[in-house]
């Protein structure tokens, strides 16, 4: 009677072992989207813009940086097939997690920079961490700070020549100039 007891302890043991080992095997499968699914995507452009999708021929708009539009799947896979400036040097980016590790390490590491920064704040660190984050940029976000130093300086919210003589050199341009 106690080898019987001691057969179903293990049996139990063997069965709960190979439960454990079927979780471990079984990976979560990659969702899969419909043409027509829409993912939420936010703007890194500062002021309107807008997109035709390639597919649908549907026009999407965002009023200003960080707005928020949905755009379908199939015109997403569109611009990422294209190597799209939106995506590549980003304009908008996909909120979708798990579409962004769908699509490969080079989305998800641009992605960290992106999420690390915000414009608005980045005017607000001390100059040396300004020029580092500045730099590491990606092209939307550098494009978007070019806009808002601009806007600064003309309304008088930018008044650090540090700042601006950086954006000049880092990007290229000539914010001095609107200085009054």
């Amino acid at each position: 009677m106690v080898d019987n007891k001691d057969n179903i302890v293990d049996a139990i043991e063997d069965v709960e072992d190979v439960k454990k080992e079927s979780k471990k095997t079984t990976a979560k499968a990659p969702k899969k989207y419909a043409p027509d699914e829409r993912i939420t995507c936010r703007s890194l452009t500062y002021g309107e813009l807008l997109l035709t999708g390639a597919k649908t021929k549907l026009l999407y708009s965002w009023a200003n940086y960080n707005d928020t539009t949905e755009v379908e799947y199939q015109d997403l896979m569109a611009l990422k097939s294209t190597k799209s400036t939106y995506l590549y040097k980003p304009r908008i980016v996909v909120e979708d997690e798990e579409l962004v590790a769908q699509w490969g390490k080079e989305f998800v590491d641009m992605y960290k920079n992106i999420v690390d920064l915000d414009v608005e704040d980045m005017f607000k660190l001390p100059i040396a961490q300004f020029k580092s984050k500045l730099k590491k940029a990606p092209k939307g976000i550098q494009q978007a700070v070019k806009n808002i130093a601009g806007e600064k300086i003309l309304n008088g919210s930018l008044d650090s020549l540090a700042k601006i003589k950086a954006i000049d050199e880092i990007l290229g341009t000539d914010l001095k100039l609107y200085i009054k």
